[in-house]
């Protein structure tokens, strides 16, 4: 509870610029001339570079997954595939 206490202040003190900008724009829906062309520009490259950074949080879990799955899997194989002539977990079943 107090973890979820944090974030939702820190959630809080992120959104409240924010607010304030979005009340200005509800208020002034109907002029064109609030939004600038070039800040027009800005916000498609912003939204281009959000998407690319989704894309990219969707590869990067896809490879933790992978990670997870052969990580395992490629310490036994390392820890059964050496070569020694004592070896005490050589002739236990698994």
């Amino acid at each position: 509870l107090h973890m979820i206490t944090g974030e939702l202040t820190l959630l809080k003190k992120t959104l409240a610029p924010i607010k304030g900008l979005v009340t200005i724009l509800r208020k002034h829906s109907d002029e064109k001339s609030l939004i600038t062309p070039l800040a027009k520009v800005y916000f498609s490259d912003v939204s281009i570079f959000n998407l690319i950074a989704y894309e990219t949080n969707e590869n990067m879990k896809l490879l933790a997954l992978l990670s997870l799955i052969f990580l395992p899997m490629t310490f036994i194989a390392g820890y059964y595939g050496m070569n020694f002539e004592v070896f005490p977990d050589l002739f236990k079943p698994i």
